[in-house]
């Protein structure tokens, strides 16, 4: 439970947290004794490092999930004779375990890159929009341009919508067909 909270913990709550945390003031820059602005008024690069936080942080119980329902799936045989063999515990985890585990490592490959695409919920929650540093966006995602202009330019963001789904569909079509080669099932 504890390592799945931050998967079902409402994405503007979390976001709120890293602001506290990624603040002028905050804890960041108080524990490293630092002054960087991190998410108002940040520049692109002060920025990615509290989204990337994020994101990794918001996204991560769900993979340990997968890996672990993968991992129990492995039949213990396996180890057991590797050791047996005298096999080193490098050679036993390239060798048995990941091959064994391509079909799990193929599906969070496949929706971490879709779900990179679809970024939006975390630049709103964290920056409460794309951002601006310079009069410029720094945060603007494709999803964000998208819902940014639905109500008044529908024909763009239906474009942009359907240039969307097409690039998500031809790099799941290009993993899928990389792993044809990879997945052991």
């Amino acid at each position: 439970t504890v390592f799945f909270l931050p998967y079902v913990t409402n994405a503007i709550a979390i976001g709120m947290v890293f602001s506290v945390i990624f603040d002028q003031k905050g804890v960041f820059n108080y524990i490293f004794h630092l002054n960087e602005v991190w998410i108002y008024g940040a520049d692109q690069v002060h920025a990615f490092l509290p989204l990337c936080l994020y994101i990794i942080w918001s996204s991560l119980p769900f993979k340990i999930l997968i890996f672990l329902s993968g991992l129990q799936g492995i039949d213990k045989q396996y180890y057991n004779a590797a050791k047996m063999d005298g096999a080193s515990s490098n050679k036993i985890l390239w060798k048995i375990t990941v091959p064994l585990m391509s079909p799990q490592i193929l599906y969070i490959v496949v929706t971490s890159f879709i779900g990179a695409f679809k970024e939006y919920t975390s630049i709103v929650g964290l920056f409460n929009g794309p951002g601006t540093s310079n009069g410029s966006y720094n945060m603007y995602t494709i999803v964000y341009y998208i819902y940014d202009n639905l109500s008044q330019k529908t024909s763009y963001a239906a474009a942009a919508a359907v240039f969307l789904f097409v690039v998500i569909l031809v790099f799941t079509f290009l993993q899928l067909g990389v792993s044809k080669k990879r997945v052991y099932y």
